[in-house]
């Protein structure tokens, strides 16, 4: 392979993200998560409703509420039966303790030995994996992290990656003059936001009216959720088990480098609220999707806000 054929990560142009060489075998997942998870649970829906080929098989997260409480992320395991990895403290915890025994760690050490556990307990667990999705993580994922997964690691975010990074990006955004904002599904580095772009959501124009406040920006945000996070992450995944995304960027609808859910010429996707039937469909997944054992299904009260993410006449 010569150095002409890869990108500045190492990685062949013409490498996908997925590979899959058996028609009868998913993609497995692991998605990781530090807020609320409302993606995750979004995916985790729209994984045992339409059984797409591609099944989820354990989250992680860095947060760990006091009191020992377990966390959002923890308790939408529970609902679904799925294996969480959490070192139950949060990572902020986990910094102090080992400046504690180490005042010399420098943040990337710390964010390396935090997620050699992570990989560890996966491994404990014997969980298979083929992509690392993110969604709401909030850290900086190191490098020997990325590697582990031949770089099959994405994450969604909430605005323009190349104007406003970090967990404000949407206020940012929106306190710059912008009209709107848009989710965008990339690759991830060891570097905050940036990577190769997948798929951009649809533009969700902003309502709120000025001043722009914290408040109404998360107003914003949740709306975007709806309209642009989810629909856009579940057609990362679709192209990506399918075969259709590559570090290059997309094989179909490729005139703009990425898959834009703005055009015309793409997927269309319906988000509305599940109805009672729905509610009885959600959790008949294949019984050797996850280890060996059909997923169970979580009461109709913890039924996410996006209900029923429904995917029509995917490319």
């Amino acid at each position: 392979m010569s150095v002409a054929q890869c990108n500045q990560f190492g990685v062949r142009h013409d490498q996908l993200i997925y590979q899959n060489k058996d028609p009868e075998r998913k993609m497995r997942v692991v998605l990781g998560g530090s807020g609320e998870g409302s993606t995750i649970r979004a995916l985790l829906e729209y994984e045992r409703r339409e059984r797409p080929n591609w099944v989820i098989q354990a989250l992680f997260t860095a947060t760990f509420a006091k009191s020992n409480t377990p966390s959002k992320i923890s308790q939408i395991g529970r609902e679904y039966e799925i294996p969480v990895i959490s070192l139950e403290k949060s990572y902020g915890e986990f910094s102090k303790e080992e400046r504690a025994q180490d005042a010399s760690l420098s943040a990337e050490k710390i964010r390396v030995l935090f997620h050699n556990i992570i990989l560890q307990k996966l491994n404990d667990l014997k969980v298979e994996c083929d992509l690392v999705g993110l969604a709401g993580y909030m850290l900086i994922v190191p490098d020997e992290f990325i590697k582990h997964f031949n770089h099959a690691v994405i994450n969604s975010h909430p605005a323009d990656p190349q104007k406003y990074k970090g967990k404000n990006a949407v206020l940012d955004a929106l306190s710059s003059g912008e009209k709107g904002s848009y989710t965008v599904i990339h690759c991830v580095t060891s570097k905050m936001d940036e990577g190769l772009e997948l798929v951009r959501g649809k533009f969700v124009p902003y309502t709120g009216g000025d001043p722009v406040t914290e408040e109404k920006a998360n107003a914003h945000q949740q709306k975007q959720k709806l309209k642009s996070d989810f629909p856009a992450y579940i057609e990362a995944l679709n192209a990506i088990a399918a075969g259709k995304l590559g570090f290059h960027g997309p094989l179909y609808h490729a005139q703009e480098g990425f898959v834009n859910l703005d055009s015309a010429r793409q997927s269309k996707i319906e988000a509305k609220r599940p109805n009672e039937e729905d509610h009885s469909r959600i959790g008949k997944a294949d019984e050797k999707d996850r280890f060996g054992k059909a997923a169970a299904s979580p009461n109709s009260q913890n039924v996410t806000e996006c209900g029923k993410i429904n995917m029509e006449n995917y490319v």
